[in-house]
């Protein structure tokens, strides 16, 4: 291509530089046209260029195609056209989440054309479907962590105890550690199980400033103090303190140390027995002047004792030992060293981690209607056993745990029980799950109480238990010796490391966000991009997440946003087999209820989902299902369509086989994300399911056999008559004769035993 001056060589050398074109209506090199038009009105030709209006020697259709009406005022707009930048687009990705450690999701990002100077461009992934829970650690660093809580009407601070003597405000958002303590108790004594051990905010502490610590004083001894925060909320002030209630203590270890106004707006204080081996004093037992081994409550408003300066409260009307023989401070006894217990934020409930001493280690339920008074057995039980140590029988009216776990290094034991919470907060899969661990073994592990008539407890009393170790793996750091849980404003949920590390539970994704700025070199067609992936053992759908590409230079976006699949290969499982929804006045099958541990899709379209037999006449035994989904968890209700068919047989352990009868459950059939149901519990997808053979689940007792000798004799049908429309809140009602479970034993309870009477197993 020839041109007529310098300054238009030039302009199109740029322009072609650039991979530009500007088009020219009107052949240029036309020698028919020439004379009418000019191209350039420059006079200062190149020497040697052919005059415009001569015939190139690229001339012909090609050359025409480019063309542009050219003024005769213009100066050069150039005989050829500019094109587009190179366009940028992004694939779609996927990955498979893997069980633990990390993987990558990779997007490509592509330029349409090889770039001919350096192109840059921001990638950020966006949450499309997140549904994962997350353990991220909030703060690192503190010493002896032993206790994390938040303060009315304040969503923005936590405060954690440090056995030391130092309450340490931070930030719930960042996590930062405030520069100046909170508050320092400077004559805290510490060493063994000593120190600063709980803390609780008055219900009126946004108005009144109050708060209350439970420390062991420079003698040793428990003492319950109150101080004041200044106005501002960010530190108290050291010299307000005031002694509200203490007490000796004869050893170093088992201090309680949990303290907690409670939804009656009353303080509840956990002793401690006192320490040593075996309550060598039975103060746990002992209800007229020890406070030791006791779950106490009083009234901080007010003040019984004015002219003792070392009690500084007052005694509720209602509680149990008001009046009475046993210390009026008491609400109930034999504990042995309860360790962060907890009120459900929504019931009321009270749930009491005590720590065991050789065998067993126990979580207390107390419901929100107790009106007190629990003896809960130590020192003559430890758990649901008798104190091997210890013997003797168990105390009249002592309640057992609802759940105990023994001393061992399997998943489900351990040393020495932390409580925790039953879960409120924001993650609905989680909600009315009760958070506990194993110090020693650093377990971490939840259930759900079975809220039911007390006398009746007895180890069993509770679904759902689930070993969340593994899945509870953090961003950062590890969760090693569990000192304590806490809670939020928003009931969030933490988990405290004593080595100093504090986490907190949320809800997120598998993967993790990312924003970044990718930059071509001139030459380079692909860049990558990547995305982290955080396996976990949860099942759940595949989760998807968007990659976006924006604010490009020297490019334009094509194709701008990339759909990452974290593919969820997690097989669903099953929690339990329940037999009769648990109901132990119940000496029959007609009803099985299975609990997986996620929201699976069930197929019955083949109708070989479920599969019940009889054993004894290997028939097929004809079931309605029905299903509902409870806190993001499938639940399926066999009933048994024309009753029951044979009543149970006493054996242990106790079985579904006891029914006589045998559940397969097909799991081709039941799946999340096309992952079918882990049959035999080894965390892979497939394997038998077949309950009936094995300890599945509990089974119960045969009704009205109270004495356990396999028969309803003359001494059932005795007790049957001591407990015969006896009012169920007497000592006399015995719960187990409530066929029906109406809340007292009447004459359709007799009616049903006297079907059984002088029948055998």
């Amino acid at each position: 291509m020839r041109f007529k001056c310098r300054r238009c060589y030039t302009q199109f050398e740029e322009l072609e530089k650039r991979n530009l074109l500007t088009a020219v209506v009107g052949n240029p090199f036309d020698s028919a046209a020439a004379d009418s038009r000019s191209v350039c009105l420059a006079s200062d030709p190149i020497p040697g260029l052919t005059p415009v209006n001569a015939t190139p020697a690229n001339s012909g259709p090609a050359a025409a195609d480019v063309t542009q009406t050219i003024e005769s005022s213009q100066r050069l707009i150039g005989p050829i056209q500019q094109a587009a930048p190179p366009a940028l687009s992004i694939t779609d990705a996927t990955v498979i989440e893997g069980n633990s450690g990390t993987s990558m999701l990779t997007f490509d990002v592509t330029l349409s054309a090889a770039a001919t100077e350096t192109v840059t461009v921001d990638v950020h992934s966006v949450d499309e479907d997140a549904n994962a829970i997350v353990v991220e650690r909030l703060t690192s660093g503190l010493s002896s962590p032993i206790y994390l809580t938040a303060a009315p009407d304040d969503p923005d601070n936590l405060f954690i105890v440090e056995q030391g003597g130092v309450i340490q405000r931070i930030d719930r958002t960042t996590g930062s550690v405030a520069a100046t303590p909170f508050l320092t108790v400077d004559d805290v004594s510490v060493g063994s199980e000593r120190g600063l051990l709980g803390l609780a905010f008055h219900p009126d502490y946004a108005t009144n400033h109050q708060f209350y610590v439970y420390m062991t004083d420079s003698s040793g001894d428990s003492l319950i103090r109150q101080y004041l925060a200044d106005a501002d909320g960010l530190t108290a002030d050291a010299t307000s303190a005031v002694k509200v209630l203490g007490y000796d203590q004869p050893h170093g270890n088992h201090n309680g140390g949990w303290i907690d106004f409670g939804p009656d707006g009353y303080l509840y204080i956990a002793s401690g027995d006192g320490g040593s081996r075996n309550d060598p004093h039975q103060n746990s037992q002992t209800i007229t002047g020890s406070l030791l081994g006791k779950l106490l409550r009083i009234d901080v408003n007010g003040d019984d004792f004015p002219g003792d300066d070392d009690r500084n409260y007052a005694i509720p009307a209602t509680n149990p030992f008001v009046d009475v023989d046993g210390d009026d401070e008491i609400w109930a006894f034999g504990l042995r060293n309860p360790w962060r217990n907890s009120f459900d934020r929504l019931t009321g409930d009270l749930v009491i981690a005590d720590v065991g001493q050789d065998y067993r280690e126990e979580i207390n339920f107390q419901p929100a209607s107790s009106s007190g008074g629990e003896n809960y057995g130590w020192r003559a039980r430890e758990g649901t056993i008798e104190t091997a140590s210890v013997g003797g029988p168990k105390p009249v009216g002592a309640i057992d745990p609802i759940y105990d776990y023994s001393h061992g290094n399997q998943s489900d034991q351990g040393f020495s029980v932390t409580g925790g919470y039953v879960y409120r907060g924001p993650i609905e899969q989680l909600r009315g799950n009760y958070f506990f661990a194993d110090y020693v073994n650093e377990r971490i592990w939840s259930l759900r109480p079975d809220a039911g008539n007390p006398s009746g407890f007895d180890g069993t009393n509770y679904s759902d238990f689930t070993d969340w170790t593994t899945l509870f793996t953090p961003d950062v750091g590890t969760i090693d010796n569990i000192s304590s849980f806490g809670e939020d404003h928003d009931g969030n949920l933490y988990v405290v490391d004593r080595g100093g590390e504090v986490f907190r539970i949320s809800s997120g994704a598998d993967y993790q966000s990312t924003t970044q700025t990718l930059t071509f070199q001139p030459g380079q067609l692909t860049q990558t991009v990547s995305v982290t992936v955080v396996g976990d053992r949860l099942p759940e759908s595949n989760e998807t997440l968007q990659a976006v590409l924006s604010n490009p230079s020297n490019a334009e976006i094509d194709d701008g946003i990339g759909i990452g699949t974290v593919i969820n290969d997690d097989a669903p499982s099953l929690i339990d087999v329940v037999i009769n929804g648990h109901a132990n006045q119940r000496s029959i099958v007609d009803q099985i209820q299975l609990r997986f541990d996620s929201d699976v899709q069930l197929d019955a379209s083949q109708g070989d989902l479920f599969r019940i037999i009889n054993r004894d006449t290997q028939e097929s035994v004809e079931v309605a299902p029905t299903t509902t989904v409870e806190n993001g968890r499938t639940i399926v209700t066999l009933a048994f369509v024309d009753g029951p068919a044979v009543d149970s047989r006493l054996l242990s352990p106790p079985t579904l086989v006891d029914g006589h009868y045998q559940l397969s459950i097909n799991t081709l059939r039941v799946s999340i994300a096309g992952v079918i149901l882990d049959g035999d519990g080894d965390g892979i997808a497939g394997g038998d399911a077949v309950f009936g053979t094995q300890a599945a689940d509990r089974f119960f007792r045969f009704f009205g056999d109270t004495d356990g000798d396999a028969d309803v004799d003359g001494q059932d049908y005795r007790r049957f008559a001591t407990t015969y429309l006896v009012p169920g809140d007497q000592p006399a009602h015995d719960p187990s004769l409530d066929f029906n479970g109406d809340g007292d034993v009447d004459s359709q309870d007799y009616g049903q035993f006297s079907l059984r009477f002088r029948r055998q197993l």
